[in-house]
């Protein structure tokens, strides 16, 4: 039948042009027309001598029948490939950026749909997405494909250039220009491709990271939740847990905190990681109304982090004597005397003289006056640490007023903070 004959004519000069032996197609063209065979399949012929011209360096020639058929064509068939061999033809000449091009291409993904021609068109805009950095949208492109064409070949390096754009984004800093909660967002809705074993969970404290770094603390919360659930174990499921319980109490939830501690401890952790779980604990009792327990826990240790959290116990339970001693410890063991004070020695300076006015010490509160004064730069705190120290009659409710606005900082949570914004939640606890 016609038909029939016109079908395998058109599949077999499309595999010649396929094998580029262009003259055996021509020759099929050739027949049909004197044969009267074109009725019907115009667009088609059209369009196949445009890509044997392409074959055949007459690429001007072939853009403009590509480009006359793309506006005038009402075939559903050739329209599209029409326009996407021309963009893809314009494309390699660099005729067209890549964002031009993409935006040729996303409108044919509407017009034709459910054949090789649609594979083709996702795997080009895929690699364009992934060239101009748009992340999500390749994943999604590269997702059509696995979704809609279950049986495809090429499937599985498909499924494997997703998990290397993966991989690029919260492995190595690709997502680290957008922003976090849609870097957040993009992990989620791809999360099935966060690889099983270390490197996933480096991707989850990629994240987490980030999400602590700009205060979205709930957010990297529920990440290291799951990972101490369902994925860690050991000392990397201690660490990780160390970390969750410091997001817990810069979110002022000790009871989380102490829970997280006891759920993730091991008994083969090294000592700066055990030291750094005490802490954390001490400080989680500490806000549990434990301060005892809490000074229990801090006995012996003489490291900064401990003597700072031992002043804000002391602060909280007006324990004088011993804030003073640890006060005066902390301010006595600078690296650089001469410098001018950071805002957590700000602090601690404020709960030293506090201290001293309440001890009744005017002589060493003036001499913390002559002293620091100096080295205090903040034209609010020198105004406050002055009006403490000076040689006046306090007025001990005004003073108890202030001690109440001194308690609200607290240097070892502050500690804390500023390594998180150096260095993320990984560099806090390490």
């Amino acid at each position: 039948p016609p038909l029939m004959r016109q079908k395998l004519a058109l599949a077999s000069a499309d595999n010649y042009i396929n094998l580029k032996q262009y003259n055996k197609a021509l020759k099929i063209f050739d027949t049909l027309n004197k044969g009267d065979m074109l009725e019907g399949m115009q667009d088609h012929v059209q369009f196949m001598i445009a890509r044997v011209l392409a074959g055949t360096t007459q690429k001007d020639a072939a853009r403009l029948m590509w480009q006359k058929l793309g506006e005038n064509t009402e075939n559903r068939y050739i329209r599209p490939r029409a326009l996407f061999a021309i963009t893809n033809l314009n494309l390699a000449e660099n005729k067209i950026s890549l964002k031009e091009a993409i935006e040729k291409l996303e409108p044919l993904r509407i017009i034709w749909r459910g054949d090789q021609f649609e594979i083709t068109l996702l795997n080009l805009l895929s690699r364009l997405y992934e060239e101009e950095k748009m992340y999500r949208e390749a994943l999604r492109a590269y997702r059509e494909i696995v979704t809609y064409f279950p049986n495809h070949p090429d499937n599985l390096n498909i499924t494997g250039k997703m998990a290397d754009i993966f991989r690029t984004l919260f492995n190595e800093g690709g997502a680290d220009d957008m922003p976090p909660l849609q870097a957040l967002a993009l992990y989620y809705e791809f999360r099935n491709l966060t690889p099983i074993g270390p490197e996933g969970d480096k991707m989850i404290q990629n994240l987490a990271d980030r999400l602590t770094e700009v205060e979205l603390l709930d957010r990297a919360a529920k990440l290291l939740q799951h990972q101490v659930e369902f994925r860690l174990s050991g000392e990397d499921r201690s660490r990780v847990g160390a970390r969750l319980a410091l997001i817990h109490l810069l979110r002022r939830e000790p009871r989380q905190a102490i829970d997280v501690l006891e759920l993730t401890g091991f008994g083969g952790n090294p000592e700066a990681l055990e030291q750094q779980r005490r802490l954390l604990t001490a400080r989680a009792l500490m806000g549990l109304e434990e301060s005892d327990r809490a000074l229990g826990l801090l006995e012996g240790d003489d490291s900064r982090e401990a003597k700072l959290l031992k002043l804000a116990i002391h602060w909280k339970e007006k324990q004088w004597p011993e804030l003073i001693r640890n006060g005066e410890a902390l301010m006595g063991q600078r690296d650089d005397p001469t410098q001018p004070l950071s805002d957590d020695e700000v602090d601690v300076l404020m709960k030293l003289a506090i201290g001293y006015v309440f001890q009744g010490q005017s002589g060493q509160l003036n001499y913390l006056r002559d002293y620091f004064l100096p080295l205090v730069e903040d034209g609010k705190s020198r105004e406050l640490f002055t009006f403490i120290t000076e040689d006046t009659t306090l007025d001990y409710r005004n003073i108890s007023k202030l001690a109440a606005q001194i308690g609200r900082m607290e240097s070892f949570l502050a500690t804390y903070r500023s390594k998180i914004k150096e260095g993320g939640l990984s560099n806090a606890v390490q």
